[in-house]
């Protein structure tokens, strides 16, 4: 796959996040990983994107049954949508996916407030790895301490909730480059609406999907061939 032209002699981040995912796997500083099959750093090794760079980073709230039992995020259900919309977006190979929390919450109840705070450490150092053009908080836990990370300063608020910010992309200058925060409502919500027959919030999960492969595009990565525009 090409690469933006200013990034062709950039060191690769696959290095990097492996480790970490290493360091993550024998982490006990919560009690999640004592009733964890296996940790989820993050996507399989195989699957990061090999470049300088993440492009894309999503980031969810807490592994499911299927991804404690295979140490990968997003295999399970809603995993499976989000990894047919990557593909039909043609943003699987600029996606790097993870958690705001590693291990699986017992009975998939929502993270507390000490788990958040012990294991959100390796989420920040994901992100000051990745360095990522994008990331896109998936479900109310993870939009909130993205929120209050990058935005509650320069919004001057805190986290107003998913429901306000949902669907939406903020735009704001880190380290002096242009970083875009983006905010989605939980897939399993989305999913469950589906299976009540409201199809407008699947619809517009993967329509929020075209609009940020565009804006990756214009960062200099491959353009989607032009039978899919």
């Amino acid at each position: 796959m090409a690469r933006p032209e200013n990034e062709t002699q950039a060191v690769s981040v696959r290095d990097a996040l492996q480790r970490l995912h290493q360091e993550i796997t024998s982490c006990h500083a919560c009690n999640l990983r004592n009733g964890a099959r296996l940790p989820v750093p993050g996507s399989k090794i195989a699957e990061i994107p090999d470049l300088p760079r993440v492009p894309l980073l999503i980031v969810g709230e807490a592994p499911g049954r299927e991804e404690d039992i295979q140490g990968a995020p997003f295999v399970g259900w809603a995993g499976k949508f989000l990894r047919n919309v990557l593909r039909r977006t043609y943003l699987t190979d600029l996606t790097y996916i993870t958690n705001l929390v590693k291990c699986r919450p017992p009975e998939n109840r929502d993270p507390e407030p000490q788990e958040i705070i012990a294991c959100s450490p390796h989420l920040d150092r994901q992100i000051e790895i990745a360095r990522p053009h994008i990331i896109l908080a998936l479900g109310r836990f993870s939009a909130g301490y993205i929120w209050e990370k990058f935005l509650h300063e320069k919004e001057n608020r805190p986290f107003p909730g998913i429901t306000r910010v949902n669907g939406q992309v903020f735009p704001l200058e880190r380290n002096d480059e242009r970083l875009y925060v983006s905010f989605f409502f939980h897939l399993a919500y989305v999913l469950r609406q589906a299976r009540k027959g409201n199809e407008a919030l699947p619809k517009r999960f993967r329509n929020h999907f075209y609009g940020l492969r565009i804006m990756l595009e214009d960062y200099g990565y491959p353009m989607r061939p032009k039978r899919y525009r």
